[in-house]
């Protein structure tokens, strides 16, 4: 398991001082924030569960970012990529995505 700290390369910080750390395993990208797991990029397709505070979405714009995928501002990060905003739709599949994501870490 492949494990590093997050860049700030579009962000106005020059570092997010070991807060944000990125982890490869089982064919998946993993962001970590304040050691939790915020975010994940599977299949080319990014999934976050929440934005929890300002820097986390900080953080989570920066993954975003460096991976290719568009992060404008909260709503729209959220529009796009939370999951957890169409639980009523999506409950069971959401509920085993990230099953599946804690269980392999």
């Amino acid at each position: 398991m492949e494990s590093y700290e997050l860049e700030a390369r579009h962000d106005a910080r020059a570092s997010f001082y070991g807060k944000a750390k990125i982890r490869e395993e089982n064919n998946k990208i993993i962001l970590t924030s304040y050691n939790t797991d915020v975010a994940f990029i599977e299949d080319g397709k990014a999934i976050i569960n929440g934005t929890y505070s300002a820097t986390t979405l900080r953080h989570i714009k920066e993954f975003l970012l460096q991976h290719g995928f568009k992060a404008e501002n909260k709503k729209q990060i959220l529009k796009d990529y939370c999951e957890v905003q169409q639980w009523k739709k999506n409950k069971e599949k959401n509920i085993k995505i990230w099953q599946k994501v804690k269980n392999k870490t």
